[in-house]
């Protein structure tokens, strides 16, 4: 993205030309730029560069068909078309996604190959959480368990995890405010806080949380670090990391075989088990995020099974 990017700004003074550079980057997620350079290599290895026609388009997408056996899904190709796209608008250059050759073959495509399921998160549900902790006997188990009791009260994405400062926690009387700063969709940081209450049991995400900050003895920066081998903790942790600890942690959740444990199954249990309890959506969205309830109902549509068929 960063070459696009050069490559679009070059005639222009360079202050102005730094300042747009910038406001280009800050435009897309650092998980879209990943997404997008990775698709643009794809393209490239392919023997095709940018900017280009819609002939080029579908040869491309025609030719990953062939030579990697069809296995990619209608969503992966349709981001591919978006990283061609996002490229071409970065140069100025007219987008040949938007040509009727390349909207009818992508849709023949889908018809001949079908829609391939997206792999899903599996749910770790509340019940899988009483299994899992247990009192902490290391730092790495102490950080593990407020780790995973923040992701799943509050809904968390791995990102906005790893992303959490000190200064972004607040203890009440009644629990803990946690404030961020930015999440997948609130890329302008306005303000968006979570209030997790205080419980009783042994899920408690507020006693989990404070048990951490006593160990660590953290008071600045991150707030979850990675753990080095002689103890000391690193300046933060990954997304990756985040991703292999929850997927180490609940490694027997059932699963199948669109669905897989991943950094996502905390949002997506929580939504779960409150679904399950027959809590309001209204209210699963205040913690989640979500802007409608569409993404409430995907997620909780397959708990409903039976129970949703009418009464007649």
């Amino acid at each position: 993205m960063s070459a696009i990017t050069t490559q679009s700004t070059n005639n222009l003074p360079v202050a102005l030309s730094t300042d747009v550079k910038k406001y280009i980057a800050a435009s897309i997620s650092e998980s879209t730029k990943r997404a997008y350079k990775k698709w643009l290599t794809v393209f490239e290895g392919h023997g095709f560069t940018i900017p280009c026609n819609a002939t080029d388009v579908v040869c491309f997408l025609t030719s990953i068909k062939k030579v990697d056996g069809g296995d990619y899904s209608a969503q992966s190709l349709n981001q591919a078309l978006a990283a061609i796209a996002c490229a071409h608008g970065l140069m100025g250059a007219p987008n040949p996604c938007n040509d009727a050759l390349v909207k009818t073959v992508f849709s023949g495509m889908k018809r001949v190959h079908g829609t391939k399921p997206t792999r899903q998160a599996a749910p770790v549900k509340k019940d899988s959480l009483i299994e899992h902790i247990k009192k902490p006997t290391s730092k790495i188990e102490v950080r593990n368990n407020a780790l995973i009791l923040i992701g799943f009260f509050g809904a968390f994405r791995r990102s906005e995890l790893a992303n959490l400062d000190f200064n972004d926690v607040q203890f009440t009387n009644e629990g803990v405010v946690l404030t961020l700063k930015k999440s997948k969709t609130n890329q302008e940081g306005k303000l968006e806080q979570k209030f997790l209450p205080s419980r009783t049991d042994k899920l408690c995400p507020c006693k989990a949380l404070k048990q951490w900050l006593e160990i660590s003895k953290i008071n600045s920066g991150r707030l979850f670090r990675n753990i080095k081998k002689n103890g000391e903790l690193g300046d933060s942790i990954s997304e990756n990391s985040i991703n292999l600890i929850i997927k180490k942690a609940f490694n027997e959740v059932e699963t199948s075989g669109v669905m897989k444990v991943s950094g996502h199954s905390l949002r997506v249990g929580l939504i779960t088990t409150c679904a399950l309890a027959k809590v309001p959506t209204a209210k699963i969205q205040a913690v989640t995020g979500h802007k409608t309830p569409q993404m409430i109902a995907h997620y909780s549509r397959e708990i409903e099974g039976f129970d949703s068929y009418p009464e007649i």
